[in-house]
Protein backbone atom coordinates (compact mmCIF):
# COMPACT_ATOMS: atom_id res chain seq x y z
CA UNK A 1 0.00 0.00 0.00
CA UNK A 2 1.45 3.38 -0.65
CA UNK A 3 1.46 6.58 1.51
CA UNK A 4 -1.44 8.46 -0.65
CA UNK A 5 -4.08 5.12 0.10
CA UNK A 6 -2.72 5.47 4.05
CA UNK A 7 -2.70 8.95 4.08
CA UNK A 8 -6.51 9.29 2.53
CA UNK A 9 -7.69 6.52 4.72
CA UNK A 10 -6.96 8.55 8.03
CA UNK A 11 -8.24 11.41 6.74
CA UNK A 12 -11.76 9.71 6.21
CA UNK A 13 -10.90 8.34 9.20
CA UNK A 14 -9.78 11.51 11.19
CA UNK A 15 -13.38 12.69 9.15
CA UNK A 16 -15.62 9.84 10.67
CA UNK A 17 -14.49 10.20 13.99
CA UNK A 18 -14.95 13.73 13.71
CA UNK A 19 -19.16 12.96 12.54
CA UNK A 20 -19.58 10.90 15.27
CA UNK A 21 -18.36 13.07 17.97
CA UNK A 22 -20.69 15.98 16.67
CA UNK A 23 -23.71 13.35 16.35
CA UNK A 24 -22.80 12.69 20.26
CA UNK A 25 -23.11 16.08 21.28
CA UNK A 26 -25.54 16.52 24.29
CA UNK A 27 -28.07 18.22 22.60
CA UNK A 28 -30.81 18.17 25.56
CA UNK A 29 -30.70 22.12 25.67
CA UNK A 30 -33.58 23.12 23.98
CA UNK A 31 -32.36 27.19 24.24
CA UNK A 32 -34.38 27.74 27.65
CA UNK A 33 -31.87 27.83 29.39
CA UNK A 34 -29.09 25.53 31.34
CA UNK A 35 -30.97 21.76 31.72
CA UNK A 36 -28.07 20.71 33.98
CA UNK A 37 -29.53 23.07 36.80
CA UNK A 38 -31.97 20.81 38.77
CA UNK A 39 -34.63 21.41 41.01
CA UNK A 40 -32.90 20.59 44.17
CA UNK A 41 -30.17 23.13 43.35
CA UNK A 42 -32.79 25.72 43.34
CA UNK A 43 -33.74 24.98 47.58
CA UNK A 44 -32.73 27.37 49.42
CA UNK A 45 -29.51 26.42 52.10
CA UNK A 46 -30.03 26.69 55.79
CA UNK A 47 -30.20 30.18 56.95
CA UNK A 48 -30.07 31.63 53.59
CA UNK A 49 -33.74 32.86 54.70
CA UNK A 50 -33.54 34.09 58.16
CA UNK A 51 -34.49 32.12 60.62
CA UNK A 52 -35.50 29.35 58.52
CA UNK A 53 -33.65 25.51 58.62
CA UNK A 54 -34.36 22.70 56.35
CA UNK A 55 -36.00 19.96 58.06
CA UNK A 56 -34.08 16.86 58.93
CA UNK A 57 -36.91 14.97 59.79
CA UNK A 58 -38.31 11.49 57.83
CA UNK A 59 -40.15 12.90 54.81
CA UNK A 60 -39.03 16.76 55.22
CA UNK A 61 -36.89 15.85 52.20
CA UNK A 62 -38.30 14.07 49.03
CA UNK A 63 -37.55 14.13 44.97
CA UNK A 64 -39.17 12.32 42.18
CA UNK A 65 -38.11 11.26 38.75
CA UNK A 66 -41.08 9.91 37.57
CA UNK A 67 -44.58 9.25 38.25
CA UNK A 68 -44.80 6.69 41.30
CA UNK A 69 -42.02 8.88 43.12
CA UNK A 70 -44.19 11.88 42.24
CA UNK A 71 -47.07 10.38 44.02
CA UNK A 72 -45.03 10.49 47.28
CA UNK A 73 -45.27 13.97 47.18
CA UNK A 74 -48.38 14.83 45.42
CA UNK A 75 -50.55 11.72 46.03
CA UNK A 76 -53.33 12.34 43.26
CA UNK A 77 -51.56 15.38 41.24
CA UNK A 78 -48.83 13.43 39.63
CA UNK A 79 -50.02 12.36 36.49
CA UNK A 80 -51.14 16.21 35.52
CA UNK A 81 -47.38 17.62 35.97
CA UNK A 82 -46.38 13.68 33.90
CA UNK A 83 -48.29 14.83 31.29
CA UNK A 84 -46.89 18.44 31.44
CA UNK A 85 -43.50 17.15 30.71
CA UNK A 86 -42.15 16.91 34.39
CA UNK A 87 -38.82 15.43 34.38
CA UNK A 88 -38.07 15.77 38.21
CA UNK A 89 -39.45 17.74 41.31
CA UNK A 90 -38.11 17.85 44.95
CA UNK A 91 -39.95 19.05 48.26
CA UNK A 92 -38.09 20.59 51.10
CA UNK A 93 -39.75 20.96 54.64
CA UNK A 94 -38.47 24.42 55.94
CA UNK A 95 -39.19 24.99 59.55
CA UNK A 96 -39.05 28.64 61.43
CA UNK A 97 -41.45 31.24 63.03
CA UNK A 98 -44.53 32.84 61.75
CA UNK A 99 -44.77 35.93 63.96
CA UNK A 100 -43.92 34.69 67.33
CA UNK A 101 -45.18 30.66 66.25
CA UNK A 102 -43.07 27.76 65.32
CA UNK A 103 -44.23 27.33 61.74
CA UNK A 104 -43.52 24.75 58.58
CA UNK A 105 -43.35 25.61 55.16
CA UNK A 106 -43.32 23.65 52.29
CA UNK A 107 -40.95 24.17 49.12
CA UNK A 108 -41.61 22.31 46.04
CA UNK A 109 -40.50 22.40 42.58
CA UNK A 110 -40.65 21.13 39.45
CA UNK A 111 -38.78 20.74 36.04
CA UNK A 112 -41.37 20.43 33.61
CA UNK A 113 -38.31 20.65 30.53
CA UNK A 114 -39.10 23.45 28.97
CA UNK A 115 -40.95 26.57 29.37
CA UNK A 116 -43.73 25.85 27.21
CA UNK A 117 -44.12 22.59 29.03
CA UNK A 118 -44.41 24.78 32.38
CA UNK A 119 -46.36 27.69 31.00
CA UNK A 120 -48.93 24.80 30.26
CA UNK A 121 -48.53 23.72 33.10
CA UNK A 122 -49.36 26.60 35.37
CA UNK A 123 -52.33 26.83 33.02
CA UNK A 124 -54.22 23.87 33.72
CA UNK A 125 -57.10 24.72 35.80
CA UNK A 126 -56.33 21.96 38.48
CA UNK A 127 -53.06 23.19 39.52
CA UNK A 128 -54.06 26.62 40.56
CA UNK A 129 -56.93 27.82 42.91
CA UNK A 130 -59.50 30.00 41.05
CA UNK A 131 -59.29 32.07 44.42
CA UNK A 132 -55.52 33.10 43.35
CA UNK A 133 -54.50 37.04 42.64
CA UNK A 134 -51.57 37.43 40.39
CA UNK A 135 -48.33 38.87 41.53
CA UNK A 136 -47.02 41.10 38.66
CA UNK A 137 -42.88 41.03 39.80
CA UNK A 138 -42.37 37.52 40.08
CA UNK A 139 -41.20 34.82 37.79
CA UNK A 140 -42.66 34.54 34.44
CA UNK A 141 -46.37 34.23 36.04
CA UNK A 142 -47.50 34.03 39.86
CA UNK A 143 -50.01 33.62 42.11
CA UNK A 144 -50.69 33.37 45.53
CA UNK A 145 -53.89 32.25 47.16
CA UNK A 146 -54.90 33.48 50.72
CA UNK A 147 -58.09 32.00 50.94
CA UNK A 148 -57.11 28.80 52.78
CA UNK A 149 -57.99 28.75 56.70
CA UNK A 150 -54.17 28.04 58.06
CA UNK A 151 -51.83 28.51 55.37
CA UNK A 152 -50.76 30.71 52.09
CA UNK A 153 -50.10 28.99 49.10
CA UNK A 154 -47.66 31.04 46.50
CA UNK A 155 -47.19 29.46 42.91
CA UNK A 156 -45.10 30.86 40.42
CA UNK A 157 -43.16 29.65 36.63
CA UNK A 158 -40.10 30.86 35.64
CA UNK A 159 -38.56 29.23 32.64
CA UNK A 160 -39.07 25.69 32.85
CA UNK A 161 -39.33 25.57 36.65
CA UNK A 162 -42.51 25.13 38.54
CA UNK A 163 -42.53 26.36 42.42
CA UNK A 164 -45.33 25.95 44.52
CA UNK A 165 -44.59 27.63 48.58
CA UNK A 166 -47.17 26.30 51.32
CA UNK A 167 -46.49 28.25 54.61
CA UNK A 168 -48.82 28.16 57.89
CA UNK A 169 -50.18 31.53 58.69
CA UNK A 170 -50.14 30.98 62.21
CA UNK A 171 -52.60 33.90 62.73
CA UNK A 172 -50.02 36.07 60.87
CA UNK A 173 -51.08 36.30 57.22
CA UNK A 174 -49.44 39.06 56.41
CA UNK A 175 -45.90 37.80 58.06
CA UNK A 176 -46.10 34.01 56.22
CA UNK A 177 -46.89 36.45 53.42
CA UNK A 178 -43.89 38.15 53.66
CA UNK A 179 -41.70 34.79 54.36
CA UNK A 180 -43.33 33.25 51.14
CA UNK A 181 -41.84 36.15 48.82
CA UNK A 182 -38.51 35.80 50.48
CA UNK A 183 -38.05 31.85 49.66
CA UNK A 184 -40.18 33.01 46.40
CA UNK A 185 -37.54 35.31 45.58
CA UNK A 186 -34.61 33.49 46.40
CA UNK A 187 -35.48 31.01 44.19
CA UNK A 188 -35.78 33.03 41.20
CA UNK A 189 -32.82 34.55 41.93
CA UNK A 190 -31.32 30.77 41.21
CA UNK A 191 -32.99 30.32 37.83
CA UNK A 192 -30.89 31.96 34.85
Amino acid sequence: MTYRYWTILGLVALLLMGLIWVGCEDDSSDGNGDNTLQPVDLLPQDGEISGWTKGTNEGDFQEAYDEGSLYDIINGGAVTYINHGMESAVQQVYRGTVGTEDADLYLFITDQGNATHCENLFNEPTVLPPSGSVINDLGDEAVIDRSPLFQIVLYFRQDRFFVRITIDKQGDPDAAENIAMLFARNVEADIP
